[in-house]
């Protein structure tokens, strides 16, 4: 296909929009992936410049690297030249609760090894042979493997190259093989066939994404990675029909699952979530703590996903408590709750907050807090205001007030703040 005869590439702004609906929808998929324990191996594989970088950076810039870790291995040592081929792959398979995202894989001796002349015939057709049985034994012993081809045209892939020739921030991504595949495109496409051929099989199939737009192959890896939730097919298509993304609508969902807005912390029936990271000021704060989950049953409908979602945000309410009571402890009391932006938009997240964390809440009418904080400092920088605190009393007002609950829902969430602490010790304890 020609230029000309391409379809019209997705345009920034829609995609970005997109983009942040689907990568809101991968932070649940990671919430499930480490309750669960489920093993996720993703192999992304295409020619050079085909857009693989960028198609996983899309993916891991959201989530956390220790639940999505990205393998990119170099050539192989000396001793790994002395192993059985496959080997140095298998030691970076995932453990219970990761996704390994395999920026090229095992495929290269498929391809440019191949090409290059870096295996032997045998070695080659020895690897296409033993390829399917490998991957039927990775998929019998219980991870889930997606295989995704990024298809460029020589046209588009011809431009890149030139892009990163002449650019010196891209100069970075040639390597020593780029210009000389260049030379080899048709030798690359019959081996890509071949490839194709002998290893798409029903238990490890390939998925082709066209990619000389790359910001829809990116959508589309994402799309199809997200399938794998159990519920996410349905969740998505409701939020999609409402037009919504999925925390919205699972927000939206507790809200009316429950008699009260305070109420909603009844749908998390015993589930407790314990952040893996809640922020640098929070007093324990560790960037290699991991999240606990408790109380996960083996239930997989929409319903046990707005429970956790509950649960998630009750978790970050009891750590915001935790930042709260540090904080009264160093003689710096906080006595409210400012919210704004983001999911905090949302009167069941502001008043599950006011309830956890035992503060009023505080909801500012700014629907962009970020473009509210740059208009108050060029307020200031154009001689508006004084200062910035005049800025914000100026420039900000507060909407509503969301008073903590009482009685039984100040108890439970009492109870189940020591069951956080409880549960952040053990998991230090352990780890």
């Amino acid at each position: 296909m020609s230029n000309k005869d391409a379809p019209e590439k997705l345009k920034r702004k829609a995609y970005d929009k997109e983009l942040r609906k689907l990568q809101e929808e991968l932070c649940h998929l990671q919430d499930w992936i480490k309750a669960s324990g489920e093993r996720v191996i993703v192999v992304l594989e295409g020619r050079d410049a085909a857009g693989k970088g960028g198609t996983i950076k899309a993916i891991t810039e959201r989530v956390s690297p220790r639940v999505f870790r990205v393998v990119a291995l170099p050539a192989p040592s000396d001793r790994e030249k002395s192993q059985m081929y496959l080997q140095r792959y298998v030691e970076r398979f995932p453990a219970g609760g990761e996704i390994v995202i395999f920026d090229r894989s095992w495929y290269n001796r498929a391809g440019v090894e191949r090409v290059m002349g870096f295996c032997t015939d045998e070695q080659y057709e020895t690897f296409l042979s033993n390829c399917p049985a490998f991957e039927k034994y990775i998929v019998n012993g219980g991870i889930l493997l997606l295989k995704f081809w990024l298809e460029v045209s020589d046209e588009e892939q011809a431009r890149r190259f030139e892009a990163r020739i002449d650019d010196p921030l891209r100069q970075w991504k040639l390597s020593p093989m780029d210009l000389p595949s260049r030379k080899l495109w048709y030798q690359y496409s019959r081996a890509r066939d071949l490839m194709l051929k002998s290893t798409d099989t029903k238990h490890a199939p390939w998925y082709i994404l066209r990619s000389d737009d790359k910001r829809t192959a990116r959508l589309n890896a994402i799309e199809h990675l997200l399938s794998m939730h159990p519920a996410a097919p349905d969740a998505r298509r409701r939020a999609e029909n409402a037009g919504q993304s999925l925390p919205a609508m699972l927000a939206d969902l507790a809200a009316q699952a429950a008699d009260s807005l305070s109420g909603a912390v009844l749908l998390a029936k015993g589930l407790h979530v314990v952040p893996e990271f809640l922020g640098n000021r929070a007093p324990l704060a560790d960037p290699q703590a991991r999240a606990v989950i408790a109380g996960l049953g083996m239930d997989n409908d929409l319903d046990s996903l707005v429970a956790l979602y509950v649960a998630g945000i009750c978790g970050i309410g009891y750590g915001l408590r935790q930042i709260i009571e540090a904080q009264a402890v160093a003689g710096a009391p906080i006595e409210r709750v400012v919210i704004s932006g983001g999911a905090g938009r949302r009167d069941f997240v502001r008043q599950l907050l006011a309830d956890a964390t035992g503060k009023p809440v505080l909801a500012t009418q700014a629907e962009e807090p970020v473009m509210l904080g740059a208009a108050m400092l060029g307020g200031v920088a154009g001689g508006l205001f004084d200062d910035v605190p005049s800025a914000m009393a100026g420039m900000s007002k507060i909407s509503r007030t969301y008073e903590p609950g009482a009685g039984a829902i100040a108890a439970l969430h009492e109870a189940r703040f020591r069951a956080f602490k409880q549960l952040q010790s053990l998991a230090r304890e352990i780890r």
